[in-house]
């Protein structure tokens, strides 16, 4: 996972069961650990039921998306 796009910093990635939602639905969260900074990016990932490993594939979800912000893949 690649640093802040803005600032620099160290990324902090969380990753958790959607409150309110059906099972299998997993919000991402992804935010600089700078505190003057507040760059942060949220996703919610819908596992399909073959999923093995839904958080996994959440985790390289969101980290994907952030590193596409930080330009590059």
């Amino acid at each position: 996972m690649k640093s802040c796009p803005f600032c620099g910093a160290e990324a902090r990635r969380s990753i958790a069961t959607a409150k309110g939602r059906p099972m299998g639905i997993y919000i991402a969260t992804i935010c600089c650990t700078n505190g003057n900074c507040g760059a942060e990016m949220h996703t919610l990932y819908s596992a399909p039921p073959w999923m093995k490993d839904p958080l996994r594939q959440a985790r390289l979800d969101i980290e994907r998306r952030w590193n596409r912000r930080c330009g590059g893949g």
